[in-house]
Formats: structure tokens, C-alpha cells, sequence
């Protein structure tokens, strides 16, 4: 019997994407292709991929599963990617490039501009040299 053809991975769907369409290697939003590069951070049921998008840009693709399809939590998600869509254009956040909801599948999917450190970090190293300079100046 003829084997089935194996599935290539256009840079573009052409048709809409209405299911969640991912590998190892790459992961489509709204039918647009991006190949996963390394995993940028993880926690809870979120997992942050650094990956490479159709213009050659790095990017930061945030994949959330909520395994239990809490309606709230879901729109938690919803009431984000609003709240990062109106604040575009500011210069102190990180720019929100697309984003897909799969509400039936549990999964968020949100492509953000790719930054090398987080707030948390940025606050966490920030501590951290206050508390280096008051040592210094202390002792």
C-alpha cells in the first residue's frame, strides 16, 4: 500500500487555522510558521520557546495549557493579550506580535517580541546590586 505523505511545514497555512498545529520543531499562529529554537523559560502551565519567525526575527512564543478549560482562566489569558494589543507602541512593554486562542484544545498561544532578560530577573539583579553596594558601603 502507497504510504501517506509526509506533512511539510509551509511558512504560510493557506487557510485559516482553526486547531492547534505544533511539533518539536515548529508551532503555527494564525497560520503563520515559527521554528522553535531553544525553551526561554517554563512555570506552572506556561512554556516560553525562543523561536524564529518568517522575517528572520527572534521572538518569544508563549504556549499556556489549561488542562482543566476553566472558563476563568481562560479569560485571564483573553483579557492579556487585550491589555498587551492597547498598550502597543509603548516603548516600556514587551510588544505583542500575534496571539491565538484554541479554547476547545486548552492552549493560548502568544508571540511576543524577544527580550534577553525578564522583569523578574531585571528586578532579581537589581536587588541584588543594592544589596552588594550597601555591603560595600557597610563593612
Amino acid at each position: 500500500p502507497p504510504s501517506t505523505p509526509a506533512f511539510i511545514w509551509p511558512e504560510r497555512l493557506d487557510h485559516p487555522q482553526t486547531r492547534p498545529i505544533e511539533n518539536e520543531q515548529y508551532v503555527y499562529v494564525r497560520g503563520v510558521r515559527y521554528q522553535k529554537l531553544d525553551v526561554a523559560g517554563k512555570g506552572g502551565s506556561s512554556k516560553v520557546f525562543k523561536v524564529f519567525g518568517l522575517n528572520r526575527g527572534t521572538y518569544a512564543l508563549k504556549r499556556v495549557r489549561f488542562h482543566n478549560r476553566d472558563e476563568e482562566v481562560v479569560k485571564g489569558f483573553i483579557d492579556e493579550i487585550k491589555l498587551l494589543k492597547h498598550l502597543r507602541h509603548s516603548r516600556y512593554i514587551i510588544q505583542l506580535v500575534d496571539a491565538q486562542v484554541f479554547r476547545m484544545e486548552g492552549l493560548v498561544y502568544m508571540v511576543l517580541e524577544y527580550g534577553e532578560i525578564d522583569l523578574a530577573r531585571l528586578l532579581y539583579n537589581h536587588e541584588l546590586l543594592r544589596k552588594r553596594e550597601f555591603m560595600t558601603l557597610s563593612g
